[in-house]
């Protein structure tokens, strides 16, 4: 019974190759690289499947049986997918001989695409192989003598050790019917938004398929009337579909094979026409289209902002390419190495929008870029994006870079909440300096501590005020009052009892602890409230 196992667990391999075929070629247009390879895969193993004989297949509604063999058929959504996809094209049995070929194969699946109205018009699937000339393949036929070779001995002995164990008389085929449900669905067209309206409820993942080719076949007329807004909502249901967390994955790649055939090419471009439109009112699903397609949108998006002439357009455009994220990356980083300043502080923007880490290298550069825009805008992004490489990049810069790039740095490195910062800026805060040069760094460090929020700052924070300076004591003094509001900044219970302890003193620290405290209860009643 091991050989028949094996058997099984193959041909449930093969199934599935096919299944991917099948769907490879509704989709992908005849032009597509990916349509041709997947379809070639496909046929790769079931012909590795073949080569040791033929093999006769018994359709079931949602599965398939091994013709004389009762070893089960393994079972998945894509063996149940192509199950179905043959019961309703009424095929009953399919038996394939180890001769058959690549041209046989994409043949057959070629004729199972078609909608079954059109199979069954042509005389059904055994009329239409027949008229092929394909002899390797035998559909709805029981006589499969000259299909079976080696395989069927194994598939006999392990039905006869079978029906021997048991006792049993061996079942007769299963009887196959057209489910009454698919001959109403037949009698009439279904409408655009009748399969949209379908679509958006369908929970099975064949009855999704079937769907999705009908909306592609209904599309299609509107896409080469160029009636690209008629078909706005389709194209806006799809990606929404895509996105779904909720659906298969088999329904969300449906949605997205649906959206790249026809949004792709003068679709897209009508959409970015829309999207650099001031008035246009729908930006928003738009760039949910957009993010759903990804690397293949990503250079019509660039082309357009490049030539952008507002700052509407270009807003919009470098909105759409932040939604994209990772896979406008690459691209985005080219335009780092631009000649117009314009571009490079765009490209930087957004790349800090998106947060990916694979910025960095090119960001670390335009730091340094002449221009002191891209350059302020080059520190944002870095420290929008984190992380450690990004924080130390923008650490080494606060070290050797003058005092106007260094509280950009402090600023956004607070702005952020950059826990990673913590311990730098504090040892720049406590970093020895009897003429305080660098007392508006300090005070942009200790304000930038307060934002990150990172409790572990208040006792060395605390030190600092309780410290005493006699040389130049006013501008030491001004240091604490900004420690002791970075600590009222900080919040929390230790940072309160911190506060009424320094507030006991008096003085110019003491008032500003008293303020610190009075910040703090206000802060809490608002958040309370």
């Amino acid at each position: 019974m091991k050989e028949c196992d094996d058997v099984a667990a193959a041909c449930g391999t093969a199934l599935a190759e096919m299944a991917k075929a099948l769907k490879a070629f509704s989709f992908y247009p005849a032009s597509h690289p990916l349509r041709d390879k997947i379809i070639q895969g496909a046929f790769q193993c079931v012909e590795r499947f073949l080569k040791d004989g033929g093999i006769s297949l018994v359709v079931q509604r949602n599965g398939f049986r091994i013709a004389g063999l009762e070893t089960a058929l393994p079972t998945s959504p894509l063996i149940s997918g192509l199950a179905q996809e043959l019961f309703a094209r009424e095929l009953q049995r399919l038996s394939l001989s180890s001769e058959l070929t690549y041209q046989e194969f994409a043949a057959f699946i070629a004729m199972l695409a078609l909608e079954p109205d059109k199979i069954g018009a042509a005389g059904g699937l055994g009329r239409m192989v027949k008229s092929q000339g394909i002899t390797s393949l035998v559909v709805n036929e029981i006589d499969i003598s000259a299909v079976f070779t080696k395989r069927n001995a194994a598939a006999a002995e392990g039905a006869a050790e079978a029906a021997a164990q048991s006792g049993a008389e061996p079942e007769p085929e299963d009887q196959w019917c057209l489910p009454s449900s698919l001959k109403e669905e037949r009698e009439r067209e279904l409408s655009l938004a009748e399969v949209m309206a379908r679509l958006s409820v369908e929970a099975d993942d064949a009855g999704y398929r079937e769907l999705a080719r009908k909306l592609v076949a209904l599309a299609q007329p509107l896409k080469q009337q160029h009636n690209f807004d008629e078909l706005f909502p389709v194209f806006v249901a799809m990606a929404e579909q895509n996105r779904d967390t909720a659906r298969s994955a088999v329904q969300r790649d449906c949605a997205l094979v649906v959206l790249q055939q026809l949004v792709l090419g003068e679709a897209t471009e009508h959409l970015l026409d829309h999207l650099e439109n001031e008035e246009f009112a729908q930006k928003e699903r738009i760039a949910l289209i957009l993010s759903r397609l990804g690397t293949d949108v990503v250079d019509p998006v660039i082309k357009r902002l490049l030539v952008a002439r507002t700052r509407s357009a270009t807003m919009s455009l470098a909105a759409a390419l932040s939604r994209i994220g990772a896979p406008a990356v690459p691209a985005l980083c080219k335009l780092l190495h631009d000649d117009r300043w314009q571009t490079v502080f765009t490209a930087a923007a957004v790349l800090g929008e998106i947060g990916q880490r694979d910025a960095v290298k090119g960001l670390a550069v335009t730091v340094f870029h002449h221009n002191e825009r891209v350059r302020g805008e080059s520190i944002r992004a870095l420290a929008k994006i984190g992380g450690m490489e990004a924080t130390g990049v923008l650490l080494e810069l606060l070290r050797n870079g003058d005092e106007s790039v260094g509280l950009q740095v402090i600023t956004w490195l607070g702005n952020t909440r950059n826990h990673s910062a913590v311990d730098p800026l504090l040892q720049l805060v406590k970093k020895r300096d009897l003429l305080h040069k660098t007392a508006p760094l300090k005070k942009a460090a200790l304000a930038a501590l307060g934002r990150i929020g990172d409790s572990s700052a208040i006792e060395p924070l605390v030190k600092l005020v309780n410290k005493r300076h006699w040389f130049l004591a006013g501008r030491w003094e001004e240091l604490q009052v900004a420690a002791v509001e970075a600590i009222g900044t900080l919040g929390g219970k230790m940072a309160r009892n911190y506060l009424e302890e320094i507030s006991r003193r008096g003085g110019r620290i003491g008032k500003a602890s008293s303020a610190a405290l009075a910040s703090m209860v206000e802060r809490k009643a608002t958040t309370d409230g």
